[in-house]
């Protein structure tokens, strides 16, 4: 969506500049639209691997799959919606809790932590299903 806003103002602003002093880069002196973009994309993957390193509720995660199994899997995967500045451990480690309130961060640590948290739950489904059948075979 930022992208596109940035884009619809760069049009607008070429409009009312004539062809010449839009060339010339009179609208846009300090950063060009890669830059932009390369900007956007970094708060992105900070917030991903700030969620691989720091989040961690894996053992809660893995305890409800096991408990519930299928259904926390489903559960997990609809309404997982974790945030950096909720989780202690991320909020202690991390160098990036400037960011913590960026909409591009946020994105790139939900996904990330969505992840470990649907991984887990499954794993604690998994495990359970193991258990089961090794019970009944034996």
């Amino acid at each position: 969506m930022k992208k596109i806003t940035v884009f619809l103002a760069i049009l607008i602003i070429s409009k009312s500049l004539d062809a010449e002093q839009f060339n010339k880069g009179v609208c846009i002196q300090s950063l060009s639209m890669s830059e932009i973009l390369i900007q956007d994309s970094s708060y992105y993957f900070l917030g991903f691997k700030d969620a691989m390193l720091y989040y961690n509720m894996d053992i809660p995660h893995a305890i409800f799959g096991f408990v519930l199994g299928g259904f926390a899997v489903l559960g997990v995967a609809l309404t997982s919606s974790p945030e950096p500045y909720f989780n202690a451990k991320t909020i202690k480690y991390s160098k990036n809790s400037n960011l913590f309130y960026n909409k591009d961060y946020i994105a790139g640590y939900r996904k990330a932590a969505r992840k470990k948290n649907i991984r887990a739950t499954f794993l604690g489904w998994s495990i359970w299903t193991m258990l089961f059948i090794f019970v009944i075979l034996s």
